[in-house]
């Protein structure tokens, strides 16, 4: 018999999460807080990210973007955590999820705390 192979989950490396990257950023900066945003720099911020189409589900067409890939990482924690701050909450599927909205898209992150957030995810709005 021919056991089926588990994928193995592998964490993501070192100063990857937004919890690592902020604490990086205060230690230098001897900073905790941060301002709020601006939608000028939110706007700023999803113009130069890094999408990347979610292939594995194009049955709900959206992209997403890796905290790993982006040049201001700073900013991306700052926005994952804007996101949650003033975000609405909606329904999809059985979860109630947070989502903020700029230009046509709405933005969201997964994770239940946003210090372990990875990616940020972006589709169109309806």
């Amino acid at each position: 018999m021919i056991r089926a192979r588990r994928a193995i989950y592998y964490p993501p490396p070192p100063a990857c999460r937004v919890r690592d990257i902020e604490r990086q950023a205060a230690e230098q900066s001897r900073r905790c807080r941060w301002p709020v945003l601006t939608m000028e720099e939110i706007e700023r911020f999803v113009d130069a990210a890094p999408w990347k189409f979610a292939r594995t589900m194009p049955h709900i067409p959206h992209w997403y973007c890796l905290l790993e890939k982006v040049e201001d990482k700073l900013t991306f924690c700052r926005f994952a955590r804007h996101i949650r701050q003033f975000g609405y909450k909606k329904p999809f599927g059985r979860r109630i999820q947070t989502y903020f909205d700029v230009r046509e898209h709405r933005y969201w992150v997964m994770d239940a705390d946003v210090g372990d957030v990875v990616l940020i995810n972006r589709a169109v709005n309806e």
